[in-house]
């Protein structure tokens, strides 16, 4: 992908792709080599970075997520160990997304929008693999059909108004 959009011609002929731009900025340039940070150029970029980061945000997350309740269903797991433990895979989940961002960086711009929509895509689908394995496992909280979980939802709401009624009715 680098190489695409850094030659000049591909196959012999010449490449056809650094004749197009987002917003006015070429595909082919780099954040780096333009007029700053102040300039359209900048600002594309920045947007890019923005979305990236944003993007990288929520992978983290998702992976904190999916981390402390793979932690929690192992046999013997308490749900702590992997996710919040000192160090491990705790930290590079919530570290390593945000490398993307230094990538793009250093990579023409045509590889931040291809890094947006490749981190999107795959946002995406872990989300919804994720979603659908919760469903399908009955024991999960997550799952709405686990009259468990359903009550669990209730629960905290259910009590608070319980003892505010004990509480009234006993002084």
């Amino acid at each position: 992908m680098y190489l695409l959009f850094r030659s000049a011609q591909v196959g012999g002929k010449p490449n056809t792709l650094l004749g197009h731009d987002l917003l006015g900025v070429p595909l082919g340039a780099h954040w780096l080599s333009g007029a700053g940070p102040a300039s359209l150029h900048g600002a594309v970029f920045l947007g890019v970075f923005a979305l990236l980061a944003g993007l990288c945000w929520l992978s983290s997350r998702l992976g904190q997520l999916m981390t402390a309740q793979a932690t929690a269903d192992a046999p013997g797991g308490s749900g702590v160990s992997g996710a919040k433990g000192a160090g491990g895979s705790g930290a590079l989940v919530k570290v390593l997304p945000y490398l993307t961002v230094v990538i793009a960086a250093f990579a023409p711009l045509a590889a931040g929008v291809y890094l947006i929509t490749s981190l999107a895509w795959s946002l995406a689908e872990r989300r919804f693999f994720w979603r659908s394995a919760a469903a399908e496992n009955p024991e999960n909280p997550e799952n709405p059909k686990n009259p468990e979980a359903a009550e669990s939802q209730k629960g905290p709401k259910v009590l608070e108004g319980q003892n505010a009624q004990k509480g009234r009715s006993g002084q």
